[in-house]
């Protein structure tokens, strides 16, 4: 049985690039952020990695000695550019850029996942996005633990019509919640069979925002008296009634802003969380939830995943890997 091939799987973000190279069994990852002379650092991350995988050696086990570059990306150009020439230079093969689909479909072992895009035009969904979806379909196990069958189906789904044997036909709505420069809310709509096995990923859309650390520094260089206290306010506990603390009212404006989307999308079952600022995300939804009325006060159960983008990307490397290698030569 060949052996999948050797994959270096790129997110380049707004602010940083993340990275994991996969080769055989091998799996290394790590983070750059664009800072100045960041090109040299990198390249100088990647060398030290292959040093340690034996590179060539490991290449002998893999079939064949290409690399397929798999990426997603939304960052200025001039960033995005200079990652994939040096990847060019470190990890010669194919390069393959992400792009959301109206359809798709993963295999993960015995598992067959359908996944679809109800944006209008799925081109036009942010490939970082759409990784993410991906990646949240290699949560399958652990979304066991609550999916459960539902019988209201959304309105515009196309996953129900795909039902497979013993499938249950309605969906449970979760959230993918990137919480980086911007704030990416992503509604999905998921269907599980009556073990909680899942089938379906519907991307519904979502909501795009100034993330926590816009809106803080937002506040810092356009007000006057402002500045001081947005620093305290990202230190801000939970507290009961109208905030009469200017920290306070800083912590719980950007909180109601951040989670805005209480109002306006269907509550989900779970989130699935990453991004820089996933820590303090977290912490906007207690805020948020502790002066809610009940039986709305209980936050939803909320999954980090830090590498949810990569995860995506490595699920569709394993497809590419499926294909036959170009010619040589």
């Amino acid at each position: 049985m060949p052996v999948a091939r050797p994959s270096l799987l790129l997110d380049i973000g707004n602010s940083a690039v993340k990275w994991r190279i996969q080769a055989g069994r091998h799996r290394l990852g790590g983070r750059q952020e664009y800072t100045a002379g960041f090109e040299k650092v990198l390249k100088a991350q990647w060398s030290n990695r292959l040093e340690s995988l034996q590179w060539p050696a490991v290449s002998q086990s893999c079939d064949g000695p290409a690399w397929q570059v798999v990426y997603s990306s939304v960052a200025k150009k001039k960033f995005a550019e200079s990652v994939l020439r040096l990847a060019r230079q470190s990890f010669p093969g194919e390069q393959h850029m992400l792009r959301a689909q109206a359809q798709t479909a993963l295999v993960l072992g015995e598992d067959r996942i359908g996944v679809d895009c109800q944006y209008r035009q799925s081109l036009s969904l942010g490939a970082d996005r759409w990784a993410a979806v991906l990646g949240l379909a290699a949560q399958g196990r652990r979304l066991r633990s609550f999916l459960s069958p539902r019988r209201a189906t959304p309105k515009g789904g196309r996953g129900s019509s795909q039902a497979s044997s013993g499938a249950a036909a309605g969906p449970t709505p979760l959230w993918l919640v990137s919480a980086g420069t911007a704030t990416v809310v992503d509604m999905v709509w998921t269907w599980a069979d009556d073990n909680g096995r899942l089938w379906q990923l519907s991307h519904q859309g979502g909501l795009i925002l100034p993330g926590i650390g816009l809106m803080r520094e937002a506040l810092s260089a356009s007000t006057g008296a402002l500045g001081p206290y947005v620093q305290a306010s990202a230190q801000a506990g939970l507290f009961k009634g109208v905030p009469r603390q200017s920290h306070q009212a800083i912590a719980r404006g950007i909180a109601a802003a951040q989670l805005g989307a209480l109002l306006v999308l269907p509550r989900p079952s779970a989130v699935f969380l990453h991004g820089g600022y996933a820590q303090d995300w977290r912490r906007c939804l207690r805020m948020v939830c502790s002066v809610m009325p009940a039986p709305q006060k209980a936050a939803p159960q909320i999954f980090e995943i830090p590498e949810l983008v990569l995860d995506g990307l490595a699920q569709w490397a394993k497809t590419l890997s499926a294909r036959p290698l170009p010619p040589q030569g």
